[in-house]
């Protein structure tokens, strides 16, 4: 089963047409790109540096 979050581009010439449109290439992926971000990247939430300095002033005391 295919689970891959976007187009699949197999030549430059998909890439450059998906390119000039890009918003027309990735709107109906929309959907997909969110549940594979939650299967396959749940901490890819923008906040990884505030864990890791909160893990590290936790460990200070």
């Amino acid at each position: 089963q295919n689970q891959a979050p976007g187009p699949i581009l197999r030549t430059s010439t998909d890439l450059i047409h998906a390119l000039q449109d890009i918003d027309a290439a990735t709107k109906p992926h929309t959907d997909t790109y969110t549940a594979y971000q939650q299967a396959y990247s749940p901490w890819d939430d923008g906040n990884a540096t505030t864990r890791v300095v909160d893990a590290l002033l936790e460990d200070q005391g």
